[in-house]
């Protein structure tokens, strides 16, 4: 009996594990694109997750191993085509999925063994600004709930417009907003005018406003001096989202606090980063577009390009009140 326990509860601790991964939000970690990336260096068996579909300036010593092919040798297919109706998407329970768009081509999905691709990507030298910085939609618009997760997230986005950087193609093939969402892309290239910036300096700082509601205002580097930093239990770091871009994100679902209260969300360059945010402002990616759609939300971020950060103030309520926009 005390073997048959034993046993049991070595089986069951990885199911818990693997459950517990499943419902983490939809992002590759970049050591699976790593890994992924040596599937012609011959290094033995290779787990499937490459998606680098968005233009990148990588900086700080950030890196990506070049891939020597590109290569789409599984489409993408679903459990019966014969039964998609792409006039009501009820085969598949699409919702957001562009039916009609995904079925008049040949699609391949990420994380799917002989789909291998790669956006183009230069080094960000000192000098060269960031043009604009998007905070995490549900950072814009919804205050924390207390003891719930909130997700932590930004991208850094420059302008290149003038360079020849090229992206592929993505959509959503199935399970939009949800961990198991697919996307893909169809192969075809398109010159962009943005690219995403990645460095392993990128920070972020959760802290408390004081008891007396002052605005913290003193900045050392790393934290706000006027404010509290509650215990954290997640990572921050660049992270390969479901559409192939390269963010920075928070690991194990992001912040869950336990006070409630005024909170500075702080987005911070560890010293020495050549990541300048001078005459970067605050918007939302709309596309492949010059104009950025202006931040008008609930919690609106802040440019500090003095001191090279960007931050946002949000307020954790009960888990049953409002919040929203």
């Amino acid at each position: 009996m005390q073997k048959f326990f034993v046993l049991s509860v070595f089986l069951f601790i990885p199911l818990i594990a693997i459950l517990f991964v499943q419902c983490n939000e939809p992002v590759i970690e970049p050591t699976d694109q790593d890994m992924v990336l040596s599937l012609n260096k011959g290094e033995g068996e290779v787990p499937v997750g490459n998606n680098f579909s968005f233009p990148a300036y990588l900086a700080d010593g950030y890196s990506i191993p070049a891939i020597t092919a590109t290569n789409f040798g599984t489409a993408f297919t679903y459990d019966d085509p014969s039964t998609v109706d792409v006039e009501d998407c009820s085969f598949y329970e699409f919702k957001e999925v562009d039916c009609e768009y995904v079925a008049s081509d040949e699609w391949y999905a990420q994380k799917v063994d002989g789909n291998v691709w790669q956006a183009d990507y230069v080094l960000l030298t000192p000098g060269q600004n960031v043009s604009f910085i998007d905070w995490g939609d549900n950072i814009e618009s919804v205050n924390p709930k207390i003891d719930r997760p909130f997700r932590l997230e930004v991208t850094l986005y420059k302008n290149v417009a003038s360079e020849n950087l090229n992206g592929y193609t993505m959509t959503v093939l199935a399970n939009p907003s949800s961990p198991d969402e697919i996307q893909g892309t169809n192969g075809d290239k398109y010159h962009g005018i943005w690219a995403t910036v990645a460095s392993p300096k990128g920070k972020i700082a959760v802290q408390k406003w004081s008891d007396d509601n002052t605005v913290p205002e003193n900045w050392d580097g790393t934290k706000w001096t006027d404010a509290v930093a509650p215990d954290l239990s997640f990572g921050f770091a660049v992270e390969l989202n479901v559409g192939g871009k390269l963010i920075f994100g928070a690991s194990k679902g992001g912040w869950v606090p336990t006070v409630l209260g005024k909170y500075r969300l702080t987005f911070y360059l560890a010293e020495g980063s050549d990541i300048d945010l001078q005459g970067a402002g605050v918007g939302n990616y709309g596309g492949n577009v010059e104009d950025v759609t202006p931040s008008e939300s609930l919690n609106v971020p802040v440019v500090d390009a003095i001191r090279n950060i960007t931050y946002v103030d949000v307020t954790v309520a009960e888990a049953g009140s409002g919040g929203k926009k």
